[in-house]
């Protein structure tokens, strides 16, 4: 091998050992995802959308209240 080319073999021989550590988990490992509880997720928004309504509520009774 001529020597002006092992500085171009070594950084193509780390380029594709770099690509190879990169390459994605099995399918197997990734099965193990935490489940979403939608339920949860329900009655959190539900709580939310209430407290927001009730804050409306509140301004616009302090509006109306200050008008008159």
């Amino acid at each position: 091998m001529r020597p002006y080319l092992l500085p171009f073999a070594l950084l193509a021989g780390g380029a594709w050992a770099f690509a190879m550590a990169e390459l994605p988990m099995p399918i197997e490992r990734q099965d193990t995802v935490a489940q979403i509880d939608f339920d949860d997720l329900h009655q959190q928004a539900n709580t939310a959308l209430e407290k927001l309504r009730q804050s409306h509520d509140r301004r616009m009774a302090s509006t109306s209240a200050a008008t008159f």
